[in-house]
């Protein structure tokens, strides 16, 4: 058979058999390293499937996130941002987020979002909000009733999804995932993408794919 790609995420594959018949189908690729939580651990594996790799122990682990290079995973456990690997205890908080070039991160305590350097030291006060992500070197785009682009210094606040929206996650050309109400929703778009929707979700390098914890665990949509 011929596997030839048709789009960015898919693949049309064709298939002859021995009589000379053919049969086509377009199949999603889906590539990269999903990072996730499973009873209380941070797995990595392969975002198509195969085996799952335990990149924290058993320590009640949770939101994990990855350093823009791939290179650096964080994740929150006992009220602190821990470094994957080596066990790292960097500074007190949740929901870490990494800074586009690597050097700072950005964490929620008490419905506040505190900066700190990438190895915890230097942190500082930010501007209110939760769950918070780098949108670039100068803002962070933070949860807390809606969802707002706020710089660092905490001015220029800017809504960008009103209403009761949670769990922003900024993708390729600023698109923003949120959560409201247990769907999965892009800024934008009339429809959701997911139901039955619990934490974070997070976007693929290339725009096109969302993954998120779904009642059967990690799921990963085209968007």
């Amino acid at each position: 058979g011929t596997v030839s790609g048709v789009a960015d995420g898919v693949t049309s594959v064709t298939v002859t058999t021995p009589t000379g018949l053919q049969a086509t189908s377009a199949v999603y690729v889906v590539e990269g390293t999903l990072a996730y939580v499973d009873g209380g651990k941070v797995l990595t594996r392969a975002a198509g499937g195969g085996e799952a790799e335990d990149r924290s122990g058993d320590v009640g682990a949770s939101a994990p996130a990855w350093a823009p290079n791939g290179g650096v995973l964080y994740f929150e456990a006992g009220g602190s941002i821990v470094r994957a690997g080596d066990g790292a205890a960097l500074v007190a908080g949740s929901w870490p987020s990494v800074s586009p070039n690597g050097n700072y991160l950005a964490v929620e305590r008490g419905g506040q979002i505190v900066f700190a350097n990438a190895d915890g030291s230097l942190e500082r006060e930010g501007p209110s909000g939760t769950t918070p992500v780098w949108a670039d070197g100068g803002s962070v785009v933070v949860g807390g009733g809606s969802i707002q682009q706020v710089d660092v210094s905490g001015s220029g606040r800017t809504t960008l999804v009103a209403g009761a929206a949670t769990l922003p996650a900024l993708g390729p050309g600023g698109a923003v995932a949120y959560v409201a109400s247990g769907e999965l929703r892009v800024s934008g778009a009339t429809d959701a993408v997911a139901t039955g929707v619990a934490g974070r979700p997070s976007w693929s390098e290339n725009g096109r794919w969302l993954a998120f914890q779904g009642a059967e665990g990690v799921m990963v949509v085209p968007v």
